[in-house]
């Protein structure tokens, strides 16, 4: 027989034998038990529209087809549709509640070994699925709200400082350790410990993914488990770090989405936020795209609560801070601005202290929730930098790294010449007389030579052509032309010699 000439159904019935799907009509009926009738004619031309809509092959578009009526049939029993809507693809979308409730240990009985393909609802046909199916109230009334009453076992931290469907962020410079507190909150919050005075109300399954630290460094800061006193079993169970390269935006929810029904997580901890996003991060309108739009979604579907790592950005533009004012503090020098502040529902930043080895921890957002008693906390690094492990600071330890007077951008360009250039030897010589600690002045010159560092406290760095071998670095409070370069340079000396 001619395969173009078969009907639709016999070809999708025989397919259905042959994977094990069972696809059923409306009335319960196996489609492999019905008679061929007019639906199988409807049924070739569904799968031709397959084809050329998703470009995919003819026996491609009949598994597809095979999924919708499968989907098709449980809806109408479940819901009591007496005229079920059409098929479409938004029904392969949501697999059924029984399925997704159906996740035991034996679906992490091995390792794992692949991402799942699976549809996924912000996929290149969302427009078209939303259009074909109405929107479903999911709701109610304020009295409804009130009779239902609070949900506890939404509630992830603190007093409702993290719930499922939520999201908080923790926001500092780079270089202060970030991973590593995302490594102590996983492995105490997957025990139902608390972490930074944020306690887990259990034992949560904890799904970390991260992009920027090595094999190494991830065996490094995993030295807290032992230094800790944790129970280790817990965390096997319950904590699981993947790190995720190559994958952005849409692409990096779907990943995650796989990940997070693998490992059936009940918090997914990114870091950083800015190694998954596949726009600006400086436009709002990017973040909303990617924070609103795709990781929203991910975490409304699956019913999980969301800890994000991200760097801050430019600092106040008169070079100070106003500690009383801490919420549009963060809104300005969080790189992204005001659509994260609104989007992570609970805020938290990290700041060294000049001068000491103590961080400031700020509860910039939803303080009343985090379950402090003060804004802020002071934690520094263990004694013993092996064991990885942050503590909280004495209070006599805070006020003294506080009294001590700090440096600032200003101080740092002070000791840059005006109109001229500095070797970087010689501003090191001059910073270290100045007073400025080693920690304190790296930091400074970093946060001085950024993009996002406004004009009267930036510094460039000058790469100084020399003809005795590799070029010198110096700074300069103006932008190097690009001709006076050390490769510009070099790339003359070479058209020059080519003419010769």
């Amino acid at each position: 027989m001619n395969r173009k000439s078969e009907p639709a159904r016999f070809r999708l019935r025989f397919r259905a034998s042959q994977e094990h799907l069972v696809p059923r009509s409306t009335n319960g009926d196996r489609i492999i038990t019905a008679p061929l009738d007019q639906e199988a004619v409807r049924d070739l031309e569904r799968v031709e529209e397959l084809q050329q809509q998703l470009g995919i092959s003819e026996r491609a578009a009949e598994g597809v087809l095979c999924s919708i009526k499968h989907l098709e049939g449980w809806r109408a029993n479940r819901l009591g549709w007496i005229d079920p809507p059409i098929p479409t693809l938004a029904m392969a979308n949501e697999p059924p509640p029984k399925e997704r409730s159906a996740q035991t240990d034996a679906d992490r009985s091995g390792p794992f070994t692949g991402y799942v393909k699976r549809p996924y609802a912000s996929g290149p046909n969302k427009d078209e699925q939303e259009k074909a199916q109405p929107y479903q109230p999911k709701g109610d009334s304020p009295v409804g709200y009130l009779t239902k009453g609070l949900r506890p076992n939404d509630i992830l931290v603190g007093d409702g400082f993290l719930e499922r469907g939520g999201a908080i962020m923790i926001a500092g410079p780079s270089g202060i350790g970030k991973s590593s507190q995302a490594m102590q909150i996983g492995c105490y919050w997957s025990c139902g410990e608390v972490a930074f005075d944020l306690g887990a109300h259990t034992a949560l399954r904890v799904l970390m993914v991260q992009h920027e630290d090595s094999h190494n460094d991830l065996v490094r800061m995993s030295a807290l488990v032992g230094a800790s006193g944790l129970n280790a079993d817990l965390i096997k169970e319950n904590f699981w770090i993947e790190t995720l390269r190559g994958k952005i935006g849409r692409d990096a929810i779907k990943v995650m989405d796989d990940l997070v029904v693998w490992h059936r997580a009940d918090l997914l901890i990114i870091n950083p936020l800015s190694a998954f996003h596949d726009g600006n991060i400086s436009q709002n309108e990017d973040n909303i795209k990617f924070l609103y739009g795709e990781l929203g979604a991910l975490l409304d579907a699956r019913q999980i609560g969301l800890l994000a790592f991200h760097h801050k950005g430019k600092p106040p533009k008169n070079g100070k801070k106003n500690d009383e004012d801490v919420y549009h503090e963060v809104m300005y020098e969080t790189l992204g601005g005001s659509v994260l502040t609104n989007f992570f529902r609970g805020i938290i930043t990290v700041s060294p202290i000049a001068n000491s080895e103590i961080y400031k921890f700020v509860v910039a957002k939803r303080f009343e929730a985090s379950g402090w008693l003060l804004k802020t906390q002071h934690f520094k690094w263990h004694e013993d930098r092996s064991k990885r492990l942050w503590v909280a600071a004495t209070i006599g330890e805070a006020d003294t790294a506080k009294a001590v007077s700090r440096k600032s951008l200003e101080d740092l360009r002070k000791l840059v010449p005006p109109t001229d250039t500095i070797a970087r030897e010689i501003l090191d010589n001059r910073a270290a007389e100045e007073g400025f600690v080693r920690r304190e002045y790296r930091a400074l010159l970093e946060e001085a030579l950024a993009d996002t560092t406004p004009d009267k406290l930036r510094l460039y760095k000058w790469s100084i052509f020399n003809s005795g071998g590799q070029s010198k670095v110096a700074y300069s409070r103006f932008e190097q032309p690009a001709e006076e370069t050390a490769e510009a340079i070099r790339e003359t000396k070479r058209q020059q010699k080519k003419k010769r």
